[in-house]
């Protein structure tokens, strides 16, 4: 019986991989100085978080959950404290306070100047972050800063109105069928509709915050926009385009969480001055009055001409690149 011989594969020893080795084999050249070492098969474990960096994502947490709610439903909270409170308050006045005081610090210097401060703070917020998400377009930036000339207007147009109303409406104590000019003329007292000029600023500078600092919704996904972008073969943006914005980006972004951070204060304090303002002063249809006119610049604005994008300043968080949950 004759005995069949090996193959020579057969006869060669296998390695813990299961292929043939091969003495001939040379080894595997050494890796050059400084290349990476491949991968092991384990994912890499990130960096800890270190505790300034866990503060600034809890801080901005909290300051996006108040910030974002949204417009209408702020608006509608808005109308239902001032007709709930002030039906109560005008039966059964509320206690006396330092906020009943209209000489008190935060009225004098922060509500009386009101829109100064909102303009200012929004101003610079506007131009950090359009100028960011508009790759530093400056025709797109000024277009975006508009929104704030038009609040403005609206904003100056409404306390003349306010004025000629306070001139033409009004009852005279003594004698209802007298104008202003006869009733002050014959001696008696003219009691003006006087349309709460505080319930409309501090509404109206409510509603544009609102509406400005929406940007920030997804803000972070600027980074991976860039990321993506520039890993991609068919990019929809430019080199130039993607280089500028990854240093906007990284520039404005420390500057523009601490914005929001100030932004967040001042909507609290404005609401805390509303709300005052619901309890202690006017009566309930002059404050209605001043809401329904902030809620009016607002929906003109806002929900109507700002949607058109053409000819318009547009919506914030509308630029050159498409980062928002709602343009992507």
């Amino acid at each position: 019986m004759s005995v069949r011989p090996r193959s020579d594969s057969a006869r060669r020893p296998f390695n813990t991989q299961g292929t043939p080795s091969s003495s001939s084999q040379p080894p595997p050249p050494p890796p050059p100085p400084g290349a990476a070492t491949p991968p092991s098969g384990k994912l890499s474990v990130p960096a800890p978080t270190s505790l300034t960096k866990f503060i600034v994502i809890l801080v901005m947490h909290l300051c996006r959950r108040i910030l974002l709610i949204e417009t209408l439903t702020k608006l509608c909270v808005y109308f239902c404290l001032i007709t709930i409170i002030s039906v109560v308050t005008d039966h059964f006045p509320f206690p006396r306070s330092y906020f009943s005081d209209k000489q008190n610090f935060i009225n004098q210097y922060f509500v009386k100047l009101g829109w100064g401060w909102t303009c200012s703070l929004l101003g610079l917020f506007i131009y950090l972050t359009s100028n960011t998400y508009c790759c530093g377009n400056r025709k797109d930036v000024n277009r975006h800063l508009m929104r704030l000339a038009f609040g403005t207007l609206w904003w100056f147009l409404c306390t003349k109105l306010f004025a000629v109303i306070q001139n033409s409406f009004g009852i005279c104590v003594t004698d209802y069928d007298l104008n202003r000019s006869s009733c002050e003329a014959s001696g008696n007292r003219w009691v003006p509709f006087d349309v709460s000029g505080h319930t409309f600023l501090l509404v109206h500078c409510l509603l544009v915050i609102s509406e400005e600092v929406k940007c920030i919704n997804g803000w972070e996904r600027i980074d991976e926009v860039i990321r993506k972008e520039m890993s991609s073969q068919a990019s929809r943006y430019s080199g130039d385009a993607l280089a500028q914005l990854r240093t906007l980006y990284d520039e404005n972004t420390p500057r523009i969480r601490f914005l929001i951070l100030v932004l967040t204060l001042l909507s609290l304090m404005w609401e805390m001055m509303l709300l005052s303002t619901i309890l202690y002063f006017h009566n309930l249809a002059q404050k209605l009055v001043g809401a329904c006119f902030a809620a009016l610049g607002w929906f003109i604005s806002y929900r109507f001409w700002y949607k058109w994008r053409s000819w318009t300043p547009g919506l914030a968080g509308h630029g050159v690149i498409k980062y928002m949950k709602e343009n992507v």
